[in-house]
């Protein structure tokens, strides 16, 4: 009886031997690499890249889907009604083209296993220090993050290759134009009545993007999660692809910020570490929607975290630099913005895009202030008049459906109404490329204000983002198209002049200098820019939020 006991050891044979030795193992690899302190924020700063990218990928194919169906392009239905082998091959050539990046999985999935494996206990949890369960749990929850991330990359990219495939590929300013009147009408209605029933009951997701992650830096990384991001994608794909006059950058800096506070509260993170993952998240998303992996480190530093510290800068940089990567796989490598070729053409320009700071200045302050009353008409505030009160009662998507018809008649009334669908960017290279007139380009910086603040103000999903690039670039095109016209030798083409005030405007609204001309030099890819950029971001972000500051006062 005395030798009936069976060890331990025994029981589990070599199998606990090995599995003892494992966890021995794991535990010294854990102590002494010190996971729960430094090495640990900047890997979540690359794992939170990675889903950033593939956030600004759905969303793009997301809108890119819902603008085919609204143009009515029926390629898929005419396909499927011609046979499987008509339906079969522009899959296969999509397919072929599309960029799988094998490597991605060749390293990904053996990292993660071992981190996996790594994980596993040693059986006497109870004698580890909490240092190492901490450990323990967070190298497990990278390791399962990362299997996701590479499930979730392949799939997105077969919904590229089918939205590629069977999407829109035509000149979308004149497919907008030949749309029947009462598509027109009616398409960004419909849109706005899924949006309000997406948003109804998740007031969090209310709002334009960016200055609710900011907020939710301010108060520690609280307010925002996975969840609310995802609605947030959803809502704003719909509003842009539906027709709604707003941007992907700031609905993708609230997905991506959200995505990286859930990141960061799994993983156990300090207040200030969550704060900078958020902060890396939402420039992640920037970087990859924009191709522009350094004005989306910026983006995350100065305006999301509004400090530069060196523990910091790893995760953020690593983060932007993962998205882009993605971004590239998913969207590819085309640059937004049409190729320009930029000098000055005398020392009278600095003095003129000083001039343009002023204006694009001024203009991006009242653009804020027209949006804040036209939010107001649209819940009711105003109490003296019987519409806006009237809407005031209406629910949340009745009341965005009012807004999305009253943009759609601007797109059959206008012939700038082409400006108002989507974010506008055909636009802006339009503008570069000259092929807009002075007159021209002031009516569309018109009509996409317009546009704008009646699809956001009327409850709409979408960010400003964009569209404050699109004025900025409508406003700077027809200064420098003027100029150009009464002293063609002393001042540039109105391209050059485009090209700028889209940065003063992104830096007027954003208040974010640094970010807006590292974002044009970027996307420009001209070095010669950057210092009438300089001139022009310092005036007007310094002049608008001195009027926000003065009209903040008065009231």
């Amino acid at each position: 009886m005395a030798n009936s006991a069976v060890s331990p050891h025994a029981v589990l044979g070599e199998g606990g031997k090995a599995a003892g030795a494992t966890g021995r193992l794991s535990s010294w690899i854990l102590t002494r690499v010190q996971l729960p302190t430094w090495p640990l924020l900047p890997i979540a700063g690359a794992i939170v890249g990675i889903y950033s990218g593939l956030a600004a990928g759905a969303l793009a194919n997301g809108v890119g889907f819902l603008t085919g169906l609204a143009l009515g392009e029926g390629r898929l239905w005419a396909a499927a009604t011609q046979g499987p082998g008509v339906l079969a091959a522009p899959v296969m050539q999509a397919f072929r083209a599309a960029s799988w990046h094998p490597e991605y999985a060749v390293g990904g999935i053996p990292l993660a296993l071992i981190a996996l494996w790594f994980s596993r206990g040693p059986g006497e949890t109870s004698t580890e220090r909490e240092e190492q369960q901490l450990g323990r749990r967070r190298l497990r929850t990278l390791g399962l993050l990362l299997l996701g991330a590479i499930a979730l990359y392949y799939q997105l990219v077969v919904l590229a290759a089918l939205n590629a495939a069977f999407g829109y590929h035509e000149d979308l300013l004149t497919a907008i134009q030949e749309m029947p009147f009462w598509a027109r009408i009616l398409t960004p209605a419909a849109g706005g009545l899924v949006v309000g029933y997406i948003l109804k009951g998740h007031p969090e997701v209310w709002g334009h993007g960016i200055p609710e992650v900011v907020g939710a830096v301010d108060n520690g990384g609280k307010g925002i999660d996975a969840r609310a991001g995802i609605i947030k994608l959803i809502a704003s794909s719909v509003t842009i692809g539906s027709g709604g006059s707003t941007g992907r950058e700031g609905p993708i800096t609230f997905g991506a910020g959200a995505i990286a506070a859930s990141v960061g509260r799994t993983l156990g993170f300090s207040e200030k570490e969550l704060c900078a993952l958020i902060a890396g998240g939402a420039g992640a998303g920037i970087a990859a929607s924009f191709n522009a992996p350094l004005a989306g480190a910026i983006f995350g530093l100065e305006i999301i975290l509004r400090k530069i510290e060196l523990r910091v800068l790893s995760p953020i940089l690593l983060a932007s630099a993962t998205a882009t990567m993605v971004g590239q796989s998913v969207l590819g490598k085309a640059p937004v913005l049409d190729h320009l070729d930029y000098y000055l053409r005398s020392g009278w320009e600095l003095l003129t895009y000083a001039l343009l700071g002023i204006l694009i200045g001024v203009f991006s302050f009242g653009f804020t202030r027209i949006l804040h009353h036209v939010e107001s008409f649209f819940t009711g505030k105003w109490k003296w008049l019987f519409l806006s009160r009237w809407l005031g009662l209406l629910p949340l998507p009745l009341r965005a459906c009012v807004g999305g018809a009253l943009v759609g008649l601007m797109c059959v009334f206008f012939w700038e109404g082409t400006i108002i669908w989507g974010s506008g960017h055909e636009y802006v290279n339009l503008a570069l490329d000259g092929k807009l007139t002075a007159w021209q380009m002031a009516t569309s910086a018109m009509a996409k204000v317009i546009g704008t603040v009646t699809t956001l103000g009327s409850g709409g999903a979408g960010g400003l983002f964009f569209p404050s690039a699109v004025l900025g670039s409508m406003t700077g095109g027809t200064l420098g198209g003027l100029l150009h016209s009464w002293a063609p030798t002393m001042f540039g083409r109105a391209g050059a002049y485009a090209t700028v005030g889209m940065g003063g405007a992104v830096a007027a609204i954003l208040r974010g200098p640094m970010m807006a001309l590292v974002m044009v030099y970027e996307l420009s890819g001209d070095y010669e820019v950057m210092l009438p950029l300089m001139i022009t971001c310092t005036i007007s972000s310094e002049l608008c939020h001195a009027l926000r500051q003065r009209s903040g006062a008065a009231h």
